[in-house]
């Protein structure tokens, strides 16, 4: 089994702490859930990820890619 390496993402989102892009907000937010569960911090950075795109959640439940599906992920404007 892989060992866990939770420090080594937290160094690495800190590092990165200003980056607002899809992935690393659902990366924020899935690494503060693994480290402490369900907290403040982990609800604001899960909103945030959702404001970000409210359709990732859903992907894997729905087992189809969005139309005109490119491979990447953007905030609708």
């Amino acid at each position: 089994m892989q060992e866990c390496k939770i420090e080594d993402a937290e160094k690495l989102i800190d590092a990165y702490a200003d980056e607002e892009s899809t992935t690393w907000n659902y990366d924020r937010s899935l690494m503060l859930y693994t480290c402490s569960g369900i907290t403040m911090k982990f609800k604001k950075a899960i909103r945030q990820a959702f404001d970000s795109n409210k359709y990732i959640p859903a992907m894997p439940i729905a087992r189809k890619t969005l139309r005109g599906d490119s491979g990447f992920f953007s905030r609708a404007t």
